[in-house]
């Protein structure tokens, strides 16, 4: 055993055993480097990594290798789900050396931290025009043995260049004055209809990674601007947005027996994916089909959405009182990437019916050659249901039957395999942004019973959350809840994230006590991550002191940029608490990161999303039943809340319910009429008389959605 020995982290713990004499990253390890005038060799990776795993089998289960790096280095292993902070800065660093980022994160360090040499794999032997990781490892030793001089004047000027990158992000743009104009959006849709693939959905070639935030977006100003496709780029762009959602639904990248989507598809087609499962990717893909079945009313949509939840609830739910996410399920399973999720056509042939076969084959086109290496089957569909209906002479209905009682047979078999392994950390950042997923498919399920599992689910891992991750006294967030324990303070991701959740849960539940908790929350992030010269927040809390810089995080990759999500945040929370700093707050944060998502869409598309509710503004929904109205209060709770959630409102604030005895702040100026339920809208910077008549209310929402 190394110095892992008692981590946590299912990444660090895969490393335990290797003959490297890894540490983690703490003070001890680089002390020793100080001490003993070591470099340090930082590798960076993530427990489903597939190529992390590649570089351990190789190199750091390699005896030879390991005396190197035990001899001359003192190595550090980095979770960086765990340390995303981390990450990014050295992220930052190989990109400065003109390499692209990547996983695993191979960094040369001198003592006092300055970076010498970056990369990402290594092979054991030169090949594919990389150097080998011993032969790199020696050159580094000579380097750092004869010419000590010239390692340390790089480290400098490296250091000074990333100290430079985090310093010019966190000054404000001062040279431009910025007014935010409706049609902005004009050309934010042209550059986002010039990225599509046209035939295969998705942005440029392989390898394709779902963007589920531009497709939000997309739907969004349609819906908002131009409904009815009266401009052509609208009915051009909306139909690339629905290439997109159909061919990632019926595409290899999709778990077609199991439900939910792996991290992305190595081809242009969404074919062969990288078969990790993340749990961040499935909560993106919550809102954008919800929205999707929203706006397009394709049952379809729904169904993905049925099927990615209940995934999460069979696959990555935790056994037990404590109810969190887990985060990854690996690409490898059984030492081999996919093996869980392919098949042969022989096996297929053994597993189902004439009947089965004859329906089955046809939707996924199932053939002896397969699609895949060594004659393996990626399920993918290539025809419509009902086309292959009418081809057999059955009726749809008959179809869907066949094919789900195919897909549990299959999933049964499936039990069977060695399973991927399992990350099964908990991330509140990511368990944020699935809540925020599940409350956007509540609204579409909230007339069937799914809906109230739905709920069920959400309210469960809420409620973990706030009593587990959150210190309501302090407003301190945890990041990581791994072996019955919270653990590392959590970074802005986590704050924003966790926020949002807790604002759709209210426009859920309207428990007046989580306005206290968001309210609480937004005080520690500003205090503990605004940067008022650069008028946006800090990826780390202003108490982390184990890292060289702090960094920022300015646009979505691969999570939403987390100051665009606290944007949208201030802006409810403006609203909500009728408090004119937080606006001044949401409008200090879009106007500075103005530039770089006006020049960049593509990576912005969260930015957009929020630029919606300041530029477009909210719907306000209120619904105040009097004091008296004990018996019919849950059925009316029920009534409304199906009819306002039934219609697509992406900027939504809904409250119901009864005036609380003090009176809160949005509330402060409303009055129940004849003692009746009184009904409030506004929309489009506007408010509507007062109703007490609930049809002519449902014929004024109607007007708009």
């Amino acid at each position: 055993m190394n110095h892992l020995k008692g981590e946590s982290s299912p990444y660090l713990k895969q490393h335990q055993k290797n003959p490297v004499n890894w540490y983690p990253y703490n003070s001890e390890a680089f002390e020793l480097a100080k001490k003993e005038n070591k470099m340090i060799f930082l590798s960076i990776g993530y427990s489903a990594c597939h190529w992390c795993h590649v570089m351990a089998h190789e190199s750091f289960e390699d005896d030879d290798i390991a005396q190197i790096l035990n001899k001359h280095f003192i190595s550090i292993k980095v979770d960086r789900e765990e340390r995303p902070d981390i990450d990014n800065i050295y992220q930052t660093v190989v990109q400065l050396l003109g390499k692209r980022g990547g996983w695993p994160l191979s960094v040369f360090l001198t003592p006092d931290k300055k970076t010498i040499f970056g990369g990402t794999y290594f092979p054991p032997q030169s090949r594919f025009g990389i150097i080998s990781f011993p032969d790199l490892l020696n050159q580094l030793v000579n380097l750092y043995n004869s010419d000590r001089q010239k390692i340390d004047q790089a480290g400098e000027e490296i250091n000074s260049a990333i100290l430079n990158v985090f310093n010019r992000s966190s000054q404000a743009s001062k040279t431009n004055i910025v007014q935010f104009n409706p049609e902005l959006y004009d050309d934010v849709l042209k550059e986002f209809l010039l990225g599509f693939d046209e035939q295969n959905g998705g942005y440029g070639s392989a390898p394709k990674f779902p963007n589920f935030p531009s497709l939000t977006m997309i739907m969004r100003q349609i819906k908002e601007t131009d409904p009815n496709f009266d401009k052509p780029t609208s009915k051009k762009i909306i139909s690339n947005v629905q290439i997109t959602l159909d061919k990632m639904a019926s595409g290899g990248i999709y778990d077609q027996i199991g439900g939910g989507f792996h991290r992305y598809s190595v081809d242009k087609f969404w074919l062969v994916p990288h078969f990790e499962k993340m749990l961040y990717d499935n909560a993106m893909a919550l809102v954008a089909y919800s929205e999707a079945y929203q706006f397009f009313n394709k049952t379809r949509y729904m169904e993905i959405v049925r099927e990615i939840i209940e995934w999460i609830q069979r696959d990555m739910y935790m056994d037990t009182e404590k109810k969190g996410l887990y985060s990854t399920l690996d690409a490898d399973s059984d030492g081999k990437e996919g093996k869980y999720y392919v098949w042969k056509k022989n096996e297929l042939d053994k597993l189902l019916s004439d009947e089965e076969k004859e329906v089955f084959y046809s939707v996924f086109e199932i053939t002896p050659n397969g699609n895949f290496e060594d004659h393996q089957i990626i399920l993918h569909q290539v025809q419509e249901l009902e086309d292959v209906g009418n081809k057999i002479n059955k009726d749809l209905d008959k179809i869907k039957e066949i094919l789900a009682n195919i897909k549990q047979k299959l999933l049964e078999r499936r039990k069977n395999r060695v399973k991927p392994g399992l990350d099964n950390k908990v991330i509140t950042a990511w368990n944020s942004l699935t809540l925020h997923g599940l409350y956007s498919a509540y609204k579409i399920f909230v007339n069937d019973p799914f809906g109230n599992k739905i709920l069920e689910l959400a309210t469960n891992i809420s409620k973990f959350l706030r009593t587990t991750m959150f210190d309501s006294e302090s407003g301190h967030l945890y990041r990581i809840f791994i072996e019955d324990l919270p653990k590392i303070s959590g970074n802005l991701n986590d704050y924003a994230y966790f926020i949002q959740a807790l604002l759709d849960e209210f426009n859920i539940t309207h428990e007046m006590a989580l306005l206290k908790r968001i309210e609480k929350l937004l005080t520690y992030v500003h205090e503990h991550f605004w940067d008022s010269s650069g008028n946006t927040y800090y990826f780390s809390d202003v108490k982390e002191k184990d890292i060289i810089a702090r960094p920022k995080l300015l646009f979505d990759a691969p999570l939403p940029n987390s100051n665009s999500v606290m944007a949208e945040n201030l802006l409810q929370a403006h609203y909500w608490f009728n408090e004119s700093k937080f606006f001044d707050l949401a409008d200090d944060i879009l106007k500075e990161l103005y530039i770089k998502a006006k020049n960049s869409p593509l990576g912005n598309a969260t930015y957009f999303i929020s630029l919606q509710r300041l530029i477009f503004g909210s719907t306000d929904i209120k619904i105040i039943i009097p004091q008296d109205q004990k018996q019919k209060l849950s059925l009316q709770f029920d009534k409304f809340q199906k009819e306002v959630f039934s219609k697509y409102i992406p900027r939504l604030n809904f409250f119901q319910g009864k005036l609380p005895t003090d009176n809160d702040q949005f509330l402060s100026d409303l009055k129940i009429i004849q003692n009746k339920t009184t009904f409030y809208l506004c929309h489009n910077f506007k408010c509507f008389a007062p109703e007490i008549d609930q049809e002519k209310f449902l014929i004024d929402l109607n007007k708009y959605f």
